[in-house]
């Protein structure tokens, strides 16, 4: 039996929106209409992995994909360089909270997909600048000999914990994407009070958090700090390790079981492709292909804003304008090297 599991479960919704009740599929363009080589480039915040829905989109248009991969920051760097003369048509990121802080730059070109409805309010730009995909969340990751106990699950219990902890880098959107929720449904004060704790944990940070998951599998770390899906795909990585009992703890607060982190796409300003670039965000957003691009990345899918276990959460553009705020304690009184 695999070892390997999730402590707490995420209910998914399986059922898939009938064709009838979704919008139309998109429809071949003309070559002329697809603009310059007749290929659409997009940038994707993620590993080196080509999901098939690039695949399908070009049977069902006639419009190839051409992507290109690379971390966060940079392609985020990229897109600011860029503004208006974008050497790619989208860019896919990682996380809605960058998203939204580059909507604010303008970036971006609006379009209100007809899919939009099927988003919920958090992972959607109410001015059509960007649209949710799918869903990270934060989990610790351990190993079950180590603390047969358990870890903590909500941060109210995380901000407490006197064991060692290696977590991502100070400038990590993890970081960025706790604080802002601190500070959103705490205040500042409760915000100040966290990071002073922070800074009497026993933390180990990290610019590249996979040899973490690694060291979880192989026992040199005894609790990380990361996302679900980066767990799970060094541990489908290395399925031959069955003796080893690796647990992913979905990490929450008194607020929420879990503390989600969008991605979703954006159509960059300037694009000479912007009909293109819509039908590819259409066909995105059908709510097959967003539960298939999940499973690919080892995300969750987004949840119907009619389902009952739909729960109100902070959106992006919120957390946006929390930052300079959360910037202002976090980065003045947290260092790596302390």
């Amino acid at each position: 039996m695999n070892a390997y599991k999730l402590v707490s479960t995420v209910v998914l919704v399986l059922t898939l929106i009938s064709c009838s009740a979704e919008p139309n599929e998109p429809q071949t363009l003309p070559e002329a209409e697809r603009g310059g080589s007749g290929h659409l480039r997009v940038w994707i915040a993620s590993d080196h992995r080509v999901p098939d829905i690039f695949d399908n989109f070009t049977s069902s248009t006639g419009i190839s994909v051409q992507t290109e991969f690379g971390t966060q920051e940079e392609l985020k760097r990229r897109v600011q360089e860029s503004n208006g003369n974008p050497s790619a048509d989208l860019f896919w990121s990682d996380n809605a909270l960058d998203l939204a802080l580059l909507a604010a730059q303008g970036v971006f070109e609006p379009y209100v997909s007809p899919f939009s409805e099927t988003l919920p309010d958090d992972a959607r730009d109410r001015d059509g600048l960007w649209h949710g995909v799918t869903v990270r969340r934060l989990a610790l990751v351990y190993n079950a000999a180590s603390f047969p106990d358990g870890v903590p699950a909500k941060v109210e219990e995380l901000i407490h914990w006197q064991e060692d902890l290696t977590v991502p880098a100070v400038s990590s959107p993890l970081w960025y994407r706790l604080l802002v929720d601190v500070a959103a449904l705490e205040g500042e004060t409760e915000l100040r009070q966290w990071v002073e704790r922070v800074r009497e944990m026993s933390l180990t940070f990290s610019e590249d958090l996979q040899p973490g998951v690694n060291g979880v599998l192989d026992g040199t770390v005894s609790l990380l700090f990361t996302t679900a899906d980066a767990a799970l795909q060094e541990v489908n990585r290395r399925e031959q390790q069955k003796n080893v009992d690796i647990r992913i703890q979905p990490l929450g607060s008194s607020h929420a079981d879990s503390i989600d982190i969008v991605t979703g796409v954006g159509i960059l300003r300037g694009t000479d492709k912007k009909e293109a670039a819509q039908q590819l965000v259409d066909f995105m957003l059908q709510q097959h292909n967003r539960q298939n691009l999940a499973l690919k990345f080892s995300h969750d899918d987004l949840l119907d804003p009619d389902s009952s276990d739909a729960v109100w959460r902070l959106h992006p553009n919120e957390m946006a304008h929390l930052m300079p705020l959360v910037e202002r304690y976090w980065l003045t009184n947290v260092d790596e090297s302390s």
